[in-house]
């Protein structure tokens, strides 16, 4: 019977070893999940917060397309308003020049006038 006690008390040291490797291991698995759950949750707040800042991005893009698209209307209108500026300016030089040119016809036949005055007293 010293044998199987031996063997007994062997398997039994066996156990404790086997159920304190399991207590560890149980711990271990205890850590592992706590620090899983942990992640998980920094997880899910970072992709929220990334979420929002792709949410963020769009929003500021399609504020930056819509001032790009002001900013060249502004400059088409811009453009326009000067080509209209030249235009007039072209006009006024013009009229400017055909109002001298009549005052310069006008003096010529005010002098012709006055010189067929002249012949016509003498």
């Amino acid at each position: 019977m010293a044998p199987l006690q031996a063997l007994i008390e062997t398997l039994s040291v066996e156990l404790k070893v086997a159920r304190g490797a399991n207590d560890v291991l149980r711990e271990q698995l205890a850590a592992a999940q706590a620090e899983a759950a942990e992640l998980k949750g920094k997880s899910a707040a970072n992709e929220a917060a990334l979420e929002r800042e792709a949410v963020d991005r769009r929003d500021l893009q399609q504020q930056v397309d819509l001032v790009r698209r002001e900013r060249q209307a502004a400059q088409e209108r811009v453009a326009q308003a000067q080509a209209n500026l030249l235009d007039q300016q072209r006009r006024l030089l013009a009229t400017e020049d055909l109002v001298t040119r009549l005052k310069h016809e006008l003096n010529e036949m005010q002098r012709a006038k006055e010189r067929r005055r002249w012949w016509q007293w003498r």
